[in-house]
C-alpha cells in the first residue's frame, strides 16, 4: 500500500489485524492518503477499531436467536430485510440514531428511506451480494426531524440450502464524522497548509484537464509563474514567522485582484501559479500587471511595514503544447523577467 501511495496509485480502504501487547487481536479499517504537509509529500493514515462490528456480525452468522439477542443491545443498526428489501426486522438502536422506532420500519422498504441520488445504486449492489461476497455501502438515510445521514452499512445474503435467497442481514453504522473527516483529508491532499490554496498536485492535475479539452474552449489558457523578489532576504532579516504571514497575506491579495475562475496554487516557497483564461490577446499583460501593481502595495505585518516587488513569468498556450512543456516556459519566462531587472513580467516566445 505504501509502494502504491509513492507512486501516486489510489489504494482502498482495507481492514487488517492488530495485536496489542496483551495479545489481543483487534480489527482496524484503515484508510490512507498523500497530503502535502507544508511542502513534504507524507502518507495521512486514519486507523477505526471495528473489532466489536467484527465480532458481532460473527454471532449474527451463527444464530438468529444470538442475532436478536445482541441486536436488542448495540448501538449499530441491524436489519432483516426481504429480498425485494422490505424490512423484516429492524434494531431498538434504530430510535437512538435515525429517531424512527424500529416498528416504523417494518413492511416498509428500505429503499423509500434513502436519499433519490444513493437509490439506484444500492439497488444495483443488492441485486450483486452472494452469500459467499458480502459487501459494504455508503448512502445517506432520512432521519425523523428531516436531516439526511450518512450511513455505512455490511450486507450479508442469507441462502438456504437449496440456495434461494431468503433475506438480508445488514450492520449499520452512523458514519457522518468519518465524513467530514474524509472531506478535511481530501482538501489536505490537495491544498497548501500555509495559504490554503491548491497546491501543486491540485494545479498539474487541473492543468491536464483543461489542456486536453483545449480545442473545444472558446478562450485561450495561459499560465503566469512569479515569486517575490528578494523573498529569502525577509526571512533572514525579519524571521520566517514574517516570511510565512507575508505569504498569506500575498495569497489573499493574489484572491482579491484576481477572478474567481483563475485558478491560483502555491508551488512552494514564494513560488506561485495562476492559469487564465481569456479571448483578448492582451489580456495576459493585463493580469500581469494588475498582480505586480498589487503586490506593490506595502506591507503591514506586526510592528515590520515595508515594500515588495515581484516577478511574473508568462507562458501562453499554442494549443499543442503539454503542461510539463507550458510549466517550463512559464519558467524561462520569469527567468527573463529577473535578467531584466525584476519588478517586471515577461512572455515566453518561442525564439
Amino acid at each position: 500500500r505504501l509502494e502504491a501511495l509513492r507512486l501516486g496509485d489510489p489504494v482502498d480502504d482495507t481492514e487488517l489485524t492488530l495485536v496489542t501487547h496483551g495479545g489481543q487481536r483487534l480489527h482496524m479499517d484503515i484508510t490512507s492518503l498523500v497530503i502535502d504537509y507544508e511542502g513534504t509529500t507524507a502518507v495521512l493514515t486514519v486507523l477505526r477499531d471495528v473489532t466489536e462490528k467484527r465480532e458481532m456480525e460473527e454471532a449474527l452468522r451463527q444464530s438468529e436467536t444470538q442475532y436478536r439477542l445482541i441486536t436488542e443491545n448495540m448501538s449499530d443498526l441491524v436489519c432483516m430485510l426481504e429480498p425485494d428489501g422490505t424490512v423484516r426486522y429492524a434494531s431498538p438502536s434504530h430510535l437512538h440514531v435515525l429517531g424512527y422506532t424500529p416498528s416504523f420500519y417494518e413492511g416498509k422498504n428500505t429503499l423509500d428511506f434513502i436519499h433519490p441520488r444513493d437509490v439506484a445504486s444500492t439497488r444495483q449492489t443488492l441485486q450483486t451480494i452472494t452469500a459467499a461476497s458480502p459487501l459494504t455501502l455508503e448512502f445517506r438515510h432520512a432521519h425523523d426531524d428531516g436531516r439526511w445521514i450518512w450511513l455505512e452499512t455490511k450486507i450479508q445474503a442469507i441462502y438456504s440450502d437449496a440456495g434461494t435467497l431468503l433475506h438480508y442481514l445488514t450492520v449499520t453504522r452512523e458514519i457522518m464524522q468519518r465524513k467530514v473527516v474524509e472531506k478535511q483529508l481530501r482538501h489536505l491532499a490537495y491544498h497548501d497548509t500555509l495559504t490554503d490554496l491548491p497546491n501543486r498536485r491540485y494545479f498539474l492535475a487541473y492543468l491536464d484537464e483543461s489542456l486536453s479539452r483545449i480545442e473545444e474552449e472558446a478562450e485561450a489558457l495561459a499560465i503566469l509563474s512569479l515569486d517575490l523578489d528578494r523573498f529569502k532576504l525577509i526571512n533572514d532579516t525579519l524571521g520566517h514567522d514574517i516570511g510565512d504571514e507575508l505569504l498569506r497575506q500575498l495569497a489573499n491579495r493574489l484572491t482579491h485582484v484576481l477572478r474567481k475562475q483563475d485558478v491560483i496554487a502555491r508551488f512552494g516557497g514564494d513560488e506561485f501559479i495562476v492559469l487564465i483564461r481569456y479571448n483578448d490577446p492582451i489580456a495576459p499583460h493585463r493580469v500581469a500587471e494588475k498582480v505586480l501593481a498589487a503586490l506593490e502595495q506595502p506591507w503591514q505585518i506586526e510592528t515590520h511595514e515595508f515594500v515588495t516587488t515581484s516577478s511574473i513569468g508568462i507562458a501562453c498556450c499554442d494549443g499543442a503544447t503539454t503542461s510539463k512543456q507550458l510549466l517550463k516556459r512559464a519558467d524561462l519566462a520569469l527567468y527573463e523577467a529577473k535578467s531584466n531587472g525584476r519588478n517586471g513580467y515577461a512572455v515566453y516566445e518561442d525564439r
